[in-house]
């Protein structure tokens, strides 16, 4: 029996959404956090919408986006 792979790119964007819920766990990130997470998801190839996305999660101007852990 063979495991379903998940993609490299899948795999990154909820790795980074999982580490934003741990970064938020004391209510604030601080900025090497905030840079920290950013350049992983740079590394990653996360697309531009997703990078503009995990910013304004950072800065508090949206609200953070849950991982899938299904």
């Amino acid at each position: 029996m063979s495991e379903a792979r998940i993609p490299d790119g899948v795999f990154a964007s909820e790795l980074v959404k999982l580490l934003l819920q741990v970064a938020f766990a004391d209510h604030e990130v601080a900025p090497a956090e905030a840079e920290a997470l950013m350049a992983f998801a740079r590394r990653s190839s996360l697309p531009e919408p997703e990078l503009q996305a995990l910013q304004a999660m950072l800065t508090g101007r949206a609200p953070l986006s849950p991982p899938n852990l299904g």
